[in-house]
């Protein structure tokens, strides 16, 4: 499942300057990745990567000059510092074709420290014009103070969603349905206390419930009004934990929002 919010911003070209693309390596993992440095160089007006411009064509063939793949050599067990220097000492010219040069990372966990420590310093100050993204199956094996320049985007096998965000994701659901107020609140209190990864995957989790409760409230004749305003306010809170903005924050809004949200359909 991929975060809503990151789909927005593929779509309007407004992605951010870094992220990790963490989980196994396949075909899906491949193609999120090569959509958002397609939309990174696409030049078309409207919903991006357009696929039709200049930029389009070229990096769908494999030839963009804004759009380089750094890879581990076969005959290494990591990514050196070397190659990562080389990467520091590019990442200033400006792009070649595009408005944006993309700097792929394939396998970034098995950058050797030497190459996390010297990647650091251009992610702690990147050019305006950069964008970096880092595919990795164990994000973790990444310096903390990679990962929190970063924006993690997980992605699962189909049904790997971890369960207990799936089931917080329904009580929270259900609760705001009811009205069921105190409820809201214990359970937001269980979600400040989930990690980083977890809590990024919540926000999808709640928004695609939210969206199936719309749909099936619409095929039944009910009101879908409540669950497309939830739908909306939980693509606001997902885009937050794009910024780093801290559990307790996010939560906070969210409890409000909800709570306000159910009293105003009730009152309405």
């Amino acid at each position: 499942m991929i975060n809503s919010a990151l789909e927005a911003r593929i779509e309007n070209g407004s992605l951010l300057h870094a992220y990790i693309i963490s989980g196994v390596d396949g075909p899906e993992k491949s193609e999120l990745i090569m959509r958002m440095a397609e939309s990174a160089v696409c030049s078309g007006s409207g919903e991006k990567p357009c696929m039709s411009c200049q930029n389009c064509r070229k990096a769908a063939k494999g030839i963009h000059p804004d759009i380089i793949k750094v890879e581990r050599a076969a005959d290494k067990k990591e990514i050196l510092v070397d190659q990562i220097k080389e990467i520091c000492s590019q990442a200033a010219v400006m792009p070649n074709d595009a408005a944006r040069k993309v700097y792929i990372i394939s396998e970034a966990d098995r950058m050797n420290i030497r190459a996390q420590n010297t990647l650091l310093k251009v992610l702690e100050e990147p050019p305006s014009f950069v964008m970096f993204i880092l595919s990795a199956e164990n994000s973790g094996a990444l310096l903390e103070t990679i990962r929190s320049r970063c924006v993690e985007v997980r992605l699962h096998s189909e049904g790997e969603t971890d369960e207990k965000v799936r089931t917080m994701a329904d009580r929270l659901l259900k609760a705001a349905e009811n009205g069921e107020n105190l409820e809201i609140c214990r359970i937001i209190l269980e979600m400040e206390k989930l990690d980083k990864t977890a809590f990024g995957e919540l926000m999808p989790e709640l928004y695609t419930g939210a969206v199936r409760r719309m749909k099936n409230a619409a095929s039944s004749g009910k009101s879908a009004q409540f669950y497309q305003k939830a739908a909306r306010i939980f693509t606001k809170c997902g885009k937050y934990t794009e910024y780093n903005v801290s559990n307790g924050h996010i939560c906070g809004m969210l409890a409000a929002e909800l709570i306000e949200l159910r009293a105003m359909e009730r009152g309405a």
